[in-house]
């Protein structure tokens, strides 16, 4: 009989402590339906904004389109920029793109053409006092010139390698493709083909 109530209380014990603990995980869960009305209402407000006053195309913006998830949960905005050397930087997106290059010693010499995308993207939070979560990369980076045409990997704010291909034998075009590491404050260029 003793060990039957003891069974009883622990079981008692257990089963408030178990709803306890579900209590205070209801405090923590964050209600999915109310971020996505916020985002929602948010988007209808940033899309009536931006199609009031569009991005105006200019010599280096080239291309602008916004993109809304058939959910509505996810908004982009894509952007296509194009940059002759021989001409005055207007867009400071191209300002730091070119910086990014002279960094890493990759800024032509000779007459050249710059182009890469930008995307800004925006999806819904899972943390209640966030509106939306936002990312935004480049894509893309390509820079041709009169004997090659090359094309970066950018990773986090970094770039992370490039593809050359040479323009100097139609018939047998060379491809060289090199990676980027840093070691320390130094730059190491490794050919990997």
């Amino acid at each position: 009989m003793k060990n039957c109530v003891v069974y009883i209380l622990l079981l008692f014990v257990g089963a408030i402590s178990t709803k306890c603990r579900f209590g205070e995980k209801k405090k923590d869960v964050i209600s999915l339906n109310q971020n996505e009305v916020v985002f929602k209402k948010w988007l209808v407000d940033t899309l009536i904004t931006l199609n009031k006053e569009p991005s105006k195309l200019s010599e280096e913006l080239t291309n602008s389109k916004q993109i809304v998830a058939d959910d509505s949960l996810s908004f982009s905005i894509i952007k296509t920029y194009k940059f002759f050397s021989n001409e005055r930087v207007k867009e400071p997106v191209v300002t730091n793109v070119l910086s990014l290059l002279k960094e890493y010693d990759e800024l032509p010499t000779v007459n050249y053409s710059l182009s890469f995308s930008t995307e800004e993207l925006f999806y819904t939070s899972t943390v209640s006092n966030l509106k939306y979560y936002f990312i935004s990369e480049i894509k893309g980076i390509k820079i041709r010139t009169a004997e090659a045409n090359i094309e970066y990997k950018y990773i986090r704010g970094r770039l992370s390698g490039k593809r050359i291909q040479t323009n100097s034998n139609p018939l047998n075009k060379t491809v060289v493709i090199y990676d980027f590491d840093w070691n320390g404050n130094k730059l190491l260029k490794r050919k990997v083909e």
